[in-house]
């Protein structure tokens, strides 16, 4: 998990995981700065309406928040005629210039760094598409309110228990979901399937939830009798057979139906856990939406590559989350390409982001992104919806200031220093830290730079624009979400993807009933007391499993086993009893004599010993008068 906070030592604003190509969204100009620079950026050069989705996995990061555009921005001149000062650079128009060599430029050939009208405060710049940005205008755009009911939507008893909340997103509907189809498809794979009941199904969850807090190498670990990996519990509560084949079998789609989607073994679970999500909790003003990465590396079509993430290759998904608290409000799955249903003519970026916040829109919320979903359009159409919104922001993005490209090469900013650009009801600015950040916004009136009260260890006072001081405060509602689920997450490596992601879907489902118990409680409990005290209430709902041996092999004890074998008072040796076909005693195994022998380590004994006598007081046990009737009577841990 990385950092996406703005502060004067870390200035990682790209999230550096996604292709630039394909959007709809940028100007050519930063495909012409890569090739410039020697980068690959897999442009499509063919009609970018027969491109619906763009793929997020690219390795070739740039950080767009404050690139340079030095080479691309010096190479338009308004004219688009005359010689060129530069030389060194290549492109679609040739020019000679003073040191030689071809430069770029759209119109034929260009004065590189040709005069440009900048403008003072007020004054206009026409960009395409309409779009007129004053610089450093202060802009009066009319207020939102928020008008959301935060808080828990379902009326629950004073003296609910925490299984109680549980049972607000894995209902009875959904667990009845799981029952059918795990017993539908384990039937159709195992030929001795025995069906499984709910009480069989809440104990599995149990324990699998344990084992996010117990981590050992292997899932037959926690059934081992070695002393040194041994667990009890899982032994009482379920054989280690029972929990196996319940695994293989867990499943959440009748195979005979066609399917719709790449993700067609999953997505009813997905959408009935979306639909709890938003029904049950509804988050506060402050909301972020943000991309996190499942770790698989098994063979998946619409598996992702990102670098700068911590498992860098598994399976992406797209998360609405409250700032505050991280409670999960939707969850998305990154399905790959899709050339047929995707609605492109915006932007991928700007589609995701107005799916995910379908159901909260002209509330009044504010909504944080990273500058993979802001652009000018975006914000503008946010606002018009009754949401604010605001974000890193990409200098290459349609409709952005030009002038915030040129900054870097023909009005460089100094540290601190801080320009704005204002098109009601839309503000994108650009201020420099260590490095170059560009920012947009369609709430706030100006880019003016405030001072914290927090300071630096050399007294140094910490300087910010308003609108990243919010973004530092508010864009963690995922990240904090991810931290949550995975300090007892109960991911396991498996074959299957939609089983690795049912897992992390129960993994948030927990973390929002840990959240909305708090909330609704006033409770102050911690993850793991969280957790252990779920698993308590669910094994003691479930109650124990009758086909349990309690990790014991092999045929069960006799009554003459029992303790009951130390009181001696009536014990005599006599013969074994006679058979139908043999009249005389019949020659037995003799119980200690064997069970010595498969105790001893190491022993090599195969001799089968065995005796006429037994005793009848212990179930007519068969002994060696000696010595092993004494010890049989005798010795509390004989066997």
């Amino acid at each position: 998990m990385e950092s996406r906070f703005l502060n004067a030592s870390n200035i990682a604003i790209s999230s550096g995981e996604e292709d630039y190509s394909d959007d709809g969204e940028y100007d050519d100009t930063f495909e012409e700065h890569l090739e410039e620079q020697g980068e690959d950026v897999g442009v499509d050069h063919g009609p970018r309406a027969s491109t619906p989705q763009v793929d997020h996995s690219s390795s070739n990061d740039v950080d767009m928040a404050y690139m340079t555009n030095e080479d691309e921005s010096s190479t338009r001149s308004e004219h688009g005629d005359g010689d060129g000062t530069r030389g060194g650079s290549r492109g679609r128009g040739r020019g000679s210039g003073a040191l030689g060599g071809r430069q770029r430029g759209r119109r034929g050939r260009g004065q590189i760094g040709a005069d440009r009208t900048h403008g003072g405060a007020g004054a206009p710049q026409t960009q395409q598409g309409g779009w007129q940005w004053q610089k450093n205008t202060p802009q009066q755009n009319r207020e939102i309110p928020f008008s959301g009911t935060p808080g828990l939507k379902v009326r629950m008893p004073q003296d609910a228990s925490l299984l109680d909340y549980f049972k607000l997103f894995l209902t009875d509907e959904i667990m009845n979901f799981y029952l059918v189809e795990t017993n539908r498809f384990g039937n159709s794979k195992h030929q001795n399937w025995q069906p499984i009941n709910m009480n069989d199904l809440q104990r599995f969850f149990a324990l699998i939830m344990l084992t996010g807090i117990i981590k050992k190498p292997t899932l037959q670990s926690y059934f081992s009798t070695d002393p040194k990996l041994a667990t009890p519990l899982f032994n009482s509560v379920m054989s280690r057979d029972k929990f196996m084949k319940i695994l293989n079998a867990l499943h959440f789609v009748d195979n005979d139906l066609a399917p719709t989607s790449r993700i067609h073994r999953i997505s009813p679970i997905i959408h009935l856990l979306n639909r709890r999500f938003e029904s049950v909790y509804r988050p506060k003003k402050h909301i972020a939406i943000d991309e996190t990465l499942l770790l698989f590396k098994g063979r998946l079509i619409f598996k992702q590559y990102i670098p700068k993430k911590r498992a860098r290759f598994g399976m992406k998904g797209y998360v609405l989350a409250e700032s505050d608290t991280g409670y999960v409000c939707r969850y998305s799955l990154y399905q790959g390409r899709d050339r047929e249903n995707a609605d492109i003519s915006q932007g991928v970026a700007h589609r995701i982001v107005l799916d995910m916040m379908d159901g909260f829109l002209n509330n009044g919320h504010e909504l944080f992104m990273d500058n993979w979903y802001t652009s000018p359009q975006l914000l503008k159409e946010l606002y018009e919806r009754g949401t604010y919104a605001y974000g890193t922001l990409r200098s290459n993005r349609k409709h952005v200031p030009k002038d915030i490209k040129n900054f870097t090469s023909n009005q460089p900013l100094a540290k601190g220093q801080s320009q704005y650009f204002t098109c009601p009801p839309v503000l994108t600015g650009c201020w420099r830290d260590k490095n170059f950040i560009v920012f947009g916004s369609n709430k706030h009136s100006d880019f003016i730079l405030k001072t914290l009260e927090k300071r630096t260890w050399n007294d140094r006072e910490i300087v910010k624009p308003g609108p990243i001081i919010d973004y530092n405060k508010y864009m963690g509602g995922v990240d904090l979400a991810d931290q949550c689920i995975k300090y007892y997450n109960m991911d396991r490596r498996s074959l299957k993807w939609y089983k690795k992601l049912f897992f992390h879907l129960l993994d948030i489902a927990t973390h929002n009933t840990h959240v909305v118990y708090k909330q609704n409680t006033g409770t102050t409990i911690s993850a793991l007391d969280f957790r252990l005290k779920l698993v308590d209430l669910l094994l003691n709902e479930a109650g124990p499993d009758p086909t349990c041996t309690g990790g014991q092999r092999g045929r069960p004890r006799s009554i003459g086993t029992d303790l009951a074998r130390l009181n001696t008072n009536h014990h005599f040796p006599s013969f074994n009893p006679a058979t139908s076909s043999r009249g005389n005693p019949v020659a037995r195994r003799c119980r200690v004599c064997n069970a010595s022998r498969h105790r001893t380590a190491g022993s090599t004994d195969r001799k089968r010993v065995e005796t006429k006598y037994c005793c009848a007081e212990c179930g007519n046990i068969p002994f060696c008068p000696v010595p092993c009737f004494r010890r049989w009577h005798t010795e509390r841990d004989l066997l």
